[in-house]
């Protein structure tokens, strides 16, 4: 890998980038935790998944391209048409079953999100990991994600969060473990987990989505992908990215327009941040497995302990 993408000690640019906004945020949630609404919350998740956390789905396109999925213009066709049928197939499920989405949703989440430590963490260890990540806000916050939750899905919103609570003891044993299993294995990797459980912990849970979605998470991704190509791959990759990241924003702006005529702002805006969310990640995450299976790799392939 590019040794400009790391810093001392030898650790990735994200690692550093996540620790240091996780001190950042844990410094100024006190005050702002009293301060600031609902809405402000949403609106900061908002921002960040569009500015950080859209543009590394948005380069699946260019990955599809160098792993040879499509190569010509009807290709492309395809491919794209694919992805967006994957994605709208998601939203629809989502409008129509809206407590069985979410729950899909936090069930391939967790399996998404675990593959951050592929290389340096066991299967086991990491879906134990993963379903901290997606739990621990729901154990330490159980009002504050029932709210969102109940946005999201209604009823059903509720029993999830009310499961999720119940396990508390559990998902915090278990988490526990494995952040042991990963500071044996990886100091690096042990250190993330116990900064994840301390964010879940101090912070709004949107604010803890907020900084390891945008800093951790697309970042790892985005580091990996853009640097393992040349100068000028590198540079298409960035145009791809933005390319696409402006038309997902366009498609957001629909989806907010039919979901925001009944709704109130901050509950519209919500919706359109988790379903669109949720949507993009069914076929960026079939891409990730496609590439697995052909032994192509994805994010963590050249992440040092």
């Amino acid at each position: 890998m590019n040794t400009r993408a790391r810093l001392l000690p030898g650790w990735p640019v994200e690692t550093w980038l996540f620790l240091s906004g996780s001190v950042l945020a844990l410094a100024v949630a006190p005050i702002a935790s009293e301060l600031a609404s609902r809405t402000f919350w949403i609106g900061i998740l908002a921002t960040g998944v569009a500015f950080a956390g859209l543009p590394h789905g948005a380069l699946d396109p260019w990955i599809a391209y160098r792993a040879g999925v499509w190569r010509h213009a009807p290709d492309f066709v395809v491919f794209n048409l694919a992805y967006l049928l994957l994605a709208c197939a998601l939203a629809l499920l989502w409008w129509t079953f809206p407590a069985l989405a979410l729950a899909l949703f936090l069930a391939y989440a967790t399996w998404h999100f675990s593959a951050d430590w592929r290389d340096t963490l066991d299967v086991g260890w990491r879906l134990v990991a993963g379903i901290g990540l997606i739990a621990l806000p729901a154990v330490f916050h159980e009002a504050r994600v029932n709210e969102v939750f109940s946005v999201l899905a209604g009823s059903g919103g509720q029993s999830i969060t009310a499961a999720m609570a119940w396990a508390g003891p559990a998902v915090i044993g278990g988490y526990a473990l494995a952040t042991v299993a990963a500071i044996r294995r990886a100091p690096r990797v042990g250190l993330e987990l116990a900064t994840i459980a301390l964010l879940a912990f101090a912070l709004p849970p949107l604010a803890y989505f907020a900084v390891y979605f945008c800093l951790l998470h697309s970042s790892r991704h985005l580091r990996h992908h853009v640097t393992a190509g040349e100068a000028g791959e590198r540079r298409l990759a960035a145009m791809i990215a933005i390319a696409y990241t402006i038309v997902t924003l366009l498609l957001a702006a629909i989806l907010w327009y039919a979901i925001g005529a009944n709704a109130a702002i901050d509950e519209a805006l919500l919706r359109v941040v988790f379903i669109g969310l949720a949507a993009l990640t069914v076929p960026h995450m079939a891409l990730t497995l496609y590439l697995e299976h052909r032994g192509e790799g994805d994010f963590t392939a050249d992440t040092p302990p």
